[in-house]
């Protein structure tokens, strides 16, 4: 089970840990994912029965025929690219779900639609084993440039750039704001909390 499977309400060990952002659309709202992770109650796993793990890809030879919406077609190569790995979510502490944010609403002054610095500080009130080095903020494509945004529009002194691993990212009271690209962090189906 993924992130959206652990963290929903039908998981009555989780239904607790997820706020609602405030979106009135049943479908294609976003999420932003607080985790702690460690090695006795939150952490990746290989698949089972020796399958590969991690990331794979495959290239395939030769050119393919690509067909467009439009009609049209075209010859190109192919590369197909995935990974795999297992989720082991033992403790409900550990994980912070931010539901029904919609996208459509957000405004990069944070004026309209949901406010991601007051999300943000909920996620991390409710989370209470705050692993240092081993906790992050995940964000999708659009939910972290909205973000990026309004650290320019808003003065926030829990929000800013920081140095993690050699690369500047965005940091939330010293927790790193991970980028998650959309076909991880797809838009989820309003969730009931």
């Amino acid at each position: 089970l993924g992130l959206y499977d652990v963290l929903s309400p039908a998981n009555a060990e989780f239904a607790k840990r997820i706020i609602d952002g405030g979106s009135t659309k049943t479908t294609s709202n976003l999420d932003i994912f607080l985790v702690s992770s460690d090695e006795e109650n939150f952490f990746t796993f290989y698949p089972e029965y020796g399958s590969q793990g991690g990331v794979w890809i495959d290239a395939r030879p030769g050119k393919e025929r690509i067909d467009e919406p439009n009609g049209k077609h075209r010859y190109a190569y192919v590369t197909d690219m995935g990974f795999d790995f297992g989720l082991a979510a033992f403790n409900p502490l550990n994980v912070v779900r931010v539901a029904n944010i919609d996208s459509t609403s957000l405004t990069k002054d944070g004026k309209t639609g949901a406010d991601l610095i007051d999300l943000m500080t909920q996620a991390l009130e409710k989370l209470e084993n705050v692993n240092h080095g081993h906790t992050a903020f995940y964000l999708g494509d659009t939910l972290h440039s909205f973000l990026r945004r309004q650290i320019n529009a808003k003065v926030q002194n829990s929000l800013n750039w920081e140095n993690v691993a050699g690369h500047s990212v965005i940091t939330f009271d010293g927790i790193p704001v991970q980028k998650i690209g959309s076909d991880v962090l797809m838009p989820s189906k309003k969730v009931s909390v």
